[in-house]
């Protein structure tokens, strides 16, 4: 499974989502005609995105879990240069 990541300068992790990042985008949802919400993935100053390949069962892992064993995997990425 793909996972787009984002760190900050010190690598540590700030946030993620499931796919890839070429694949994400913004999403737009229309609550009624006058309010629009857009949400998706937007680093920061100083941080990055990262995408990484991870397997299928970190989607049944909470936010606290799901991080803790990213950091394994993003180490090995900034390593191998798969930064985006």
């Amino acid at each position: 499974m793909k996972m787009t990541i984002i760190t900050n300068r010190k690598g540590e992790i700030v946030g993620s989502t499931q796919g890839s990042y070429s694949q994400l985008g913004i999403v737009k949802v229309e609550k009624d005609e006058r309010t629009e919400i857009s949400v998706g993935l937007l680093p920061g100053p100083d941080q990055e995105f990262i995408e990484i390949e991870v397997p299928n069962e970190f989607a049944e892992y909470d936010a606290s879990e799901l991080h803790e064993r990213l950091k394994g995997h993003v180490s090995k990425s900034r390593n191998k240069g798969e930064k985006k």
